[in-house]
Parts: structure tokens; sequence; C-alpha cells
């Protein structure tokens, strides 16, 4: 019924590590979405990403999967809403910027780089480490190559 009054035909929304919602539903307000978060909340631990699709006028569809993020501070100022960092198994580094490969970069954005191929290299020798800023905060996940 909380969803009978919007006209969108799919809304998405990730819960955060702390259980904070960010939705991206242009009609769905905070309310509804909280909600949607809490049921599938009760199975699922934070954080998750998950989509609602309309099956009909007062049926829909839920669903949500667990993602591997963690929240970290980078550098004010970068200018960037995602910034991508692989190294591959060869050492070769490539820095994508809000999907621009990039080879020059400095200041904050040049530290927030260098931070994510630290971030990188903790875990794994061969690996794309990337940071996307959600709602003001930087979530990162880390995955082999």
């Amino acid at each position: 019924p909380d969803l009978a009054g919007t006209t969108d035909p799919e809304m998405s929304f990730s819960v955060l590590p702390d259980g904070s919602v960010v939705g991206s539903g242009a009609e769905c307000d905070a309310v509804v979405l909280e909600r949607l978060a809490g049921f599938l909340g009760e199975r699922l631990v934070a954080p998750f990403d998950a989509v609602a699709v309309r099956q009909g006028a007062l049926r829909w569809a839920l669903a949500g999967r667990r993602v591997n993020v963690e929240q970290i501070e980078l550098p004010g100022g970068t200018g960037a809403n995602e910034i991508m960092v692989a190294i591959g198994p060869d050492g070769s580094r490539t820095v994508v910027v809000d999907g621009q490969e990039r080879d020059a970069f400095e200041g904050s954005l040049a530290e927030a780089v260098d931070a994510l191929e630290r971030f990188g290299r903790a875990r794994h020798c061969e690996f794309v480490a990337r940071a996307a800023n959600v709602a003001g905060r930087w979530e990162l996940t880390v995955d082999p190559l």
C-alpha cells in the first residue's frame, strides 16, 4: 500500500554499514525506503543494495544483495564521485575517475588515488579498488583480479 502512490516502475536503494538508507527512486519518500530496508534488514546484514520492481498496480517484487563495502576517509576536494585503481598482474596501474581513464592527477585527487592503492595492496597483489561517494561518504570495495 505504501508504494501505491508512486509511478516509478523501479526503485533502487542502498543500506550503508551504519544502517542509513540512500535511495534513487525519484518519487519514493524516506518512510517507504526505511520500511523496505527494514523488511530486507530482517534477512540481510547491512550493507546491502536493493531494488523494488513494479509487477502490477499494487504488486511489487523486492530483492536485495549483500555487498562487501567499508566506509573510508579520503581527502576532501577531489572533485570526484567515483575513483577506481586497478593493479594488473604485470604491476601496471590504471586509474579511472568518474568513468574517464586518467594518467595525471594532483592535489587531493592524487592523495585519494594513493590511498586506494594502499587499501588494495593491503588485501591483494592484483586488484581493483573502487571508492564511490555515496551521500557524502566514501564506500570502498576491493576485489582481486
